[in-house]
């Protein structure tokens, strides 16, 4: 009897340490698998953003398959492939919701799908409004009357996406198109920046002294730096020059080193045009040491032609 019971002992810890062995076996494997995995994904991480270095030419057709779904779509975005990308920033909704959704949408622009656009946009969201300002201006002719005229009121009615749609026309060089756009809409209030769009209008269309008349009341209303900068230039342009380097020199307010160099630019021209030649290579200078990383060396180039051209006379 006692030997039957020693031996049921020792089977039934035998089987004991046989199921410990195969937990602990099947632990190791999955272990070993999530690892593996979790090499995997992020060894596709890093050779996508190894890819997308600003420095470097993406020539990969695709993205390796285990990297995230965001980083996929990044790289097919990069790479022009855009309905790729939009199927992995579909994919990646859960956990980069409002990147994913935007460049969803910025994908279907390029693509020229602008009912893909309008059917994704959420017009609850404040950042996805600013496409269908995007789809209007590239899209306009188009869109149906309905559709259009639907989105149209609604720009008009928010300050900062009639200061975008603007600021797209203006960029197409529709200057007339700005100002028509613009003189419907309230003139005062939270609609400033819309004023401000017209005076750039009128600026490039050369007509100064009207873009004098809008730069002088946002400025009484707003006097930050840009407004004293542009109503400067028009007041200069205009026939105004000393009127116009008084707000130009408000640039020099700022901290050295920080100057905005295209308004340095500017009051380096203006001292240029008026003979003002030491004050107008000093600042030129200034702008010159400002631009550390090259960034604004063709504007540079082409202001330095003027100012040597001005102060040889």
């Amino acid at each position: 009897m006692r030997t039957s019971r020693i031996y049921e002992l020792f089977c039934k810890w035998s089987q004991t340490i046989l199921l410990f062995q195969a937990v602990a076996l099947c632990a190791t494997m999955l272990l070993r698998f999530s690892i593996f995995s979790f090499m995997q994904t992020n060894w596709g991480n890093l050779a996508i953003i190894n890819a997308l270095h600003p420095g470097r030419n993406l020539t990969m057709a695709h993205s390796p398959d285990t990297a995230t779904p965001y980083l996929q779509g990044l790289a097919n975005y990069r790479a022009g492939n855009f309905s790729e990308a939009r199927r992995h920033f579909q994919e990646s909704l859960s956990t980069h919701l409002d990147l994913a959704r935007n460049f969803m949408l910025e994908s279907a622009l390029a693509e020229g799908d602008w009912e893909k656009i309008l059917k994704t946009i959420d017009i609850s969201r404040l950042a996805e409004r600013i496409f269908l300002v995007k789809v209007l201006v590239e899209h306009e002719d188009r869109i149906d009357t309905k559709t259009q005229k639907q989105y149209m009121d609604m720009i008009q009615a928010d300050p900062s996406l009639a200061s975008a749609y603007l600021h797209l026309l203006l960029s197409k060089n529709l200057f007339d198109e700005v100002i028509e756009f613009g003189a419907a809409l309230p003139h005062d209030g939270e609609f400033v920046q819309v004023r401000f769009m017209m005076g750039r209008a009128y600026f490039y269309k050369k007509d100064y002294a009207s873009a004098a008349k809008i730069f002088e009341k946002i400025h009484e209303q707003q006097p930050t730096l840009d407004n004293a900068v542009w109503l400067g230039k028009a007041l200069f342009n205009s026939g105004r020059p000393e009127e116009g380097l008084r707000y130009l020199e408000t640039i020099l307010q700022q901290p050295s080193g920080r100057r905005y160099i295209p308004y340095l630019v500017d009051l380096s021209v203006a001292y240029a045009a008026v003979g003002r030649c030491i004050e107008a290579k000093q600042t030129f200078s200034e702008a010159v040491k400002t631009d550390r990383t090259g960034s604004q060396h063709a504007l540079l180039e082409s202001a330095q032609r003027t100012i040597t051209g001005q102060c040889q006379k």
